[in-house]
């Protein structure tokens, strides 16, 4: 039942976090990723027992402040992008979950095993949400071979090794502390957006990444030990 429950997760996040690009832009939809500390922190305290500090969970409230007001400053510029970054957050906390589960049932099954099961339960999922969309066969018929290259890419390279790595990474550390390494994936993604795709922040998004970028520093200055 988890191993199911975990592969629907994943597909949740996926579903969700990609519609939200339908709606904001890019850093609307990474900025929310930054909240994956808070989220992980917490309920592995909760769940595993893991020690987080006082200090540390200070901070990490400050990334989920950050987080809040970018989220209701967005709403009342424009419902689309307040909407876009709602769903980025709910697809942002399916992740976390998928993640805990990751720490607990990797450990049990192993790995590998675990990515089987979640990937291919994630695909069935995935692929009902897809029909009851209005899927159709044209948009495969139709679709150039760069189009479909690059999707191949995502599929194999950003998802399949990358969420693979980060299940493994488990093993090996708190969960708190994969999920600060995690960070660097919104960073970046703002980055090579306004870079190769010309996309500017809007200020709530520009603040929200200013309280989050403090809370981290936060962290990690006040943070010893988080492996």
């Amino acid at each position: 039942m988890e191993l199911i429950i975990s592969g629907f997760l994943l597909a949740l996040h996926f579903a969700l976090w990609i519609s939200a690009f339908e709606h904001t832009t890019v850093a609307g939809v990474v900025v929310p990723l930054l909240m994956q500390p808070v989220v992980i922190g917490f309920f592995s305290w909760l769940f595993f027992k893991e020690t987080v500090s006082k200090k540390s969970l200070v901070s990490l409230a400050i990334v989920l402040s950050g987080i809040l007001i970018m989220n209701f400053w967005d709403f009342r510029i424009t419902s689309s992008f307040g909407w876009g970054d709602t769903l980025s957050v709910l697809g942002t906390i399916a992740l976390c979950f998928y993640f805990l589960f990751a720490k607990k049932i990797g450990k049990e099954i192993g790995t590998l095993k675990f990515n089987f099961y979640t990937y291919s339960l994630a695909t069935v999922f995935l692929f009902s949400f897809s029909i009851l969309k209005t899927f159709s066969i044209e948009t495969l018929i139709i679709m150039s071979y760069k189009e479909l290259l690059l999707y191949i890419l995502l599929a194999v390279v950003c998802s399949f090794f990358g969420y693979t790595f980060i299940n493994y990474s488990f093993k090996q550390l708190k969960a708190v502390s994969v999920a600060v390494g995690l960070l660097g994936e919104p960073l970046l993604g703002i980055l090579w957006t306004s870079i190769f795709l010309g996309e500017k922040l809007t200020f709530p998004q520009l603040i929200g990444l200013l309280i989050c970028t403090l809370g981290i520093w936060l962290y990690f200055s006040k943070t010893t030990r988080i492996i």
